[in-house]
């Protein structure tokens, strides 16, 4: 018995902490890896906002409005280009934030009538959360 509990305290127990340590160390890596994805997430619905209020308000183009849109670096993630792909199929990335800024402006644009665009761009800041 005194053997056996030797062989544990001087094999297993070593062990045992270097897996409970490199698995804390893939946890708080796959930790900082969410907080940048919310991140991302977070200024790219700013910038949808930002971009949606203004084109429904009238202060930008359209073409002004995508190139906002696309400065956010969610829009180079694998991922969500992936996702794009799929809903909007055989289009270039400008396309695509084109056919999904308009989407996003659309909805934005039913929260205010033509005569109130200052309340259509809070309208859009508001959607973004």
């Amino acid at each position: 018995m005194v053997a056996y509990s030797g062989y544990l305290a001087a094999v297993v127990r070593p062990g045992l902490e270097r897996a409970c340590k490199a698995d804390l160390a893939a946890e708080g890596r796959r930790g900082q890896g969410l907080d940048a994805q919310a991140r991302r997430l977070a200024e790219f619905n700013k910038a949808r906002a930002r971009a949606a209020g203004d084109l429904v308000a009238g202060r930008r183009t359209l073409d002004e409005a995508v190139a906002e849109l696309g400065r956010a670096e969610l829009t180079r993630d694998p991922g969500w280009l992936g996702q794009c792909r799929r809903a909007y199929p055989g289009q270039t990335v400008p396309e695509m934030l084109r056919a999904y800024l308009l989407r996003f402006a659309g909805r934005v644009s039913l929260a205010a009538t033509p005569r109130r665009p200052a309340e259509a761009a809070r309208a859009a800041v508001r959607a973004a959360g």
